[in-house]
């Protein structure tokens, strides 16, 4: 009977090690790259998004998730009521149905600063103009997102240029 043996390399064996880490060190790269990438949106969403009383910057939140081999990286507003705020500053608001006036209070006494006796009637007024003409969007989050592309482009790139020099045998 005839038999051949293949003896493997010590760098080949090296390689497969490698190889088998694979997954582990690509997610701590990536994940890295994502963590820098919804820091950066944050940011630059919270220094773009409009005042009023600072509510709309601080709520905006960036989180990474990681299961399995999925990272995901998100960046959002926390703010969920008393309506869409966040979605309505961002988007606007088309013209149509008017908002409900007593949404509107808080706003017109901060900024408007009207007599209490007012209050009701300046929202009325306020919620009855937007009714009509919508509101522009700000587009804050869109802004950050695309003034962010290079940067995450970069952090991808070295991200990338990492897990090759991890898995070179040496």
């Amino acid at each position: 009977m005839i038999s051949y043996e293949v003896e493997l390399s010590p760098e080949f064996a090296q390689q497969i090690e490698k190889l088998n880490a694979y997954d582990e060190i690509a997610n701590r790269h990536l994940t890295s790259a994502i963590q820098g990438s919804v820091i950066g949106i944050q940011g630059l969403a919270r220094v773009n998004a409009p005042v009023f009383q600072s509510r709309l910057r601080n709520s905006i939140q960036a989180e990474v998730k990681t299961g399995g081999a999925a990272v995901v990286g998100r960046v959002f507003s926390d703010i969920t009521s008393p309506y869409p705020y966040p979605l309505t500053v961002e988007l606007g608001r088309k013209p149509g149905k008017m908002p409900p006036p007593d949404a509107l209070k808080r706003w017109v006494q901060l900024v408007i600063k009207p007599p209490a006796a007012s209050v009701n009637g300046i929202a009325y007024l306020v919620a009855r103009s937007i009714g009509r003409r919508g509101i522009k969007g700000k587009f804050f989050m869109k802004r950050a997102v695309e003034s962010s592309k290079v940067r995450i482009g970069m952090l991808f790139r070295e991200a990338l240029d990492r897990i090759a020099n991890e898995m070179a045998v040496d």
